[in-house]
């Protein structure tokens, strides 16, 4: 018996030797991984640096160094911006790490340029996010004068007057678009209903700016687009058209106001979600 009992104070002092509760498990991480947070930037000539984050999933922390490369560039590096860093070295204590890009301000046009950063691969696993385009705008851009918040008061069909601010921003490839915001949908916010973006195209002499009927406009809460409809004239009475014809916003005084000469509407083809009279002045903020 005594044998007996010895026998098994020496397979419980084994088990407790192989397994000090003390000691923290080791984990391998084989689904470690390391991505940029986004997969698209944007840089501004004569802006502040641009800091790109990366980061690095790893539950026990284990150290890792990666590079970035340069790709599909329609920019110059060296000449429209240069990179700080291009090895990232992270640990327990630093997941994350940033990429900083300088951008070059080069005083002349020269058009909205890009380029790709891209995760080299090595020893550990690129996530989803490996690549992130920077898009570099060019603050000479020739319609600077238009790119700014209008504020303006507009009455629609009912009565109801509304003022509004509205945004008018670049396009990063043409350099006759635009792109409208809030602008022309005085009503979606206070309905509840979602606005959306939509475009329009300024004359070479910069004195017009052609907004197409039948652009999506923002969504219904059942996800039903809304499509601007344009009328022929400013108090609606003529007939409101979903195709062929452009909304004119003339600029005037070089881009301090902006006068939005016909009516508009806003449909789903069988309701109506605006119907705004025209012949309304929005002036810069």
């Amino acid at each position: 018996m005594k044998i007996f009992k010895l026998a098994l104070g020496m397979v419980a002092a084994l088990v407790l030797a192989s397994c000090n509760i003390n000691e923290m498990p080791e984990f391998d991480d084989s689904n470690a991984f390391v991505a940029f947070s986004s997969s698209a930037v944007s840089a501004q000539e004569g802006g502040d640096d641009v800091k790109i984050p990366v980061l690095y999933t790893s539950r026990a922390g284990l150290s890792a160094e990666i590079e970035v490369e340069v790709i599909d560039s329609t920019a110059v590096e060296g000449r429209d911006f240069t990179i700080e860093n291009k090895k990232l070295s992270f640990n327990k204590e630093n997941p994350t790490q940033n990429v900083v890009i300088k951008v070059t301000n080069d005083e002349e046009y020269t058009g909205s340029r890009a380029f790709t950063l891209v995760l080299k691969e090595s020893g550990v696993k690129l996530g989803a996010s490996k690549k992130c385009v920077v898009r570099i705008a060019d603050d000479e851009h020739p319609l600077n004068f238009l790119f700014n918040d209008y504020a303006a008061n507009i009455t629609d069909n009912w009565g109801d007057s509304y003022d509004i601010v509205g945004t008018i921003t670049r396009d990063n490839d043409d350099d006759h678009k635009v792109w409208i915001k809030d602008l022309l949908t005085p009503w979606f916010s206070s309905a509840g209903y979602t606005p959306k973006s939509f475009y329009g195209f300024v004359n070479d002499e910069k004195t017009i700016i052609s907004v197409p009927a039948g652009q999506e406009t923002g969504y219904t809460a059942s996800s039903n687009p809304i499509i601007l409809y344009v009328c022929d004239n400013a108090d609606l009475s003529g007939e409101m058209y979903s195709s062929g014809k452009n909304l004119t916003i003339e600029i005037l005084d070089n881009g301090a106001k902006l006068h939005i000469v016909e009516g508009w509407g806003c449909s789903n083809g069988s309701s109506w979600y605006e119907a705004n009279l025209g012949d309304v002045i929005a002036t810069k903020k």
